[in-house]
C-alpha cells in the first residue's frame, strides 16, 4: 500500500464473501476495519429481535452509526477498511463527500455472484443457523429474489480504482492476489 492514508471498501451483494475477504484483508494488513452488520447486530442484541421491519428500522440506525465511524477514522489520517451491501444510488455521495472532506485515496473491492448462487447461498446461510436471527431474512427470500433479479448491484465509483471480483465459485478466488493488487 502507498503511504497516503486509504481506505480499502469491501462492497457487493448479500453472500459474495464480504465478510470473508474483510477478516483475511484486516489479518494480513493489520488495519482496522468497521462492518455495517456488526452495529446492525449488536442493535439486535440490545433492543431485541422482531420482524423484517424491525430489521429494516434496526437497519437505518446501522448505517447512521457506520457512517459516524467511519467520519471518526478519517480524522485520524490513518488507513482503514469498510465493508457493506453499499447501494451507490443512496451511499455513493455521502461516502465521497467524506472522502473528499478529509482527503483520503479509497479503492473498491467489488464482489459479484451469479444470482442464482448469491440465492441458494442467502439461504443456505439462513438455515445453518450461522446468519443472526434478527436480520429477518426468513421472512424476505422471496424481496430478495426479487430484488437479484430486478437490480443488478454495481460498485459505488467513488474510488480512484475498482477491483472486481466473481465469487460464484470461491475456489477460484485468488486472494493473494487481491493483496498483491493493494
Amino acid at each position: 500500500m502507498n503511504t497516503t492514508p486509504q481506505v480499502i471498501i469491501i462492497n457487493g451483494n448479500s453472500c459474495t464473501g464480504k465478510s470473508y475477504l474483510l477478516h483475511k484483508l484486516t489479518q494480513k494488513l493489520d488495519l482496522p476495519n468497521v462492518s455495517r452488520d456488526e452495529f446492525k447486530e449488536m442493535l439486535f442484541e440490545q433492543m431485541g429481535i422482531g420482524d423484517a421491519e424491525w430489521s429494516k428500522k434496526l437497519g437505518g440506525m446501522s448505517y447512521s452509526l457506520f457512517f459516524m465511524t467511519i467520519e471518526k477514522l478519517l480524522k485520524t489520517k490513518k488507513s482503514f477498511i469498510i465493508e457493506n451491501n453499499f447501494n451507490p444510488k443512496i451511499h455513493s455521495q455521502a461516502l465521497k463527500s467524506l472522502l473528499e472532506k478529509f482527503d483520503y485515496e479509497s479503492m473498491e473491492i467489488f464482489l459479484e455472484a451469479d444470482p442464482a448462487v448469491i440465492l441458494n447461498r442467502h439461504k443456505k446461510r439462513w438455515e445453518s443457523g450461522e446468519r443472526h436471527r434478527g436480520h429477518a431474512d426468513n421472512e424476505r427470500f422471496e424481496e430478495f429474489e426479487m430484488k437479484l433479479k430486478e437490480e443488478v448491484a454495481v460498485p459505488l465509483n467513488v474510488s480512484e480504482r475498482i477491483i472486481r471480483i466473481d465469487t460464484s465459485d470461491f475456489t477460484k478466488v485468488n486472494y493473494d492476489e487481491i493483496l498483491g493488487s493493494l
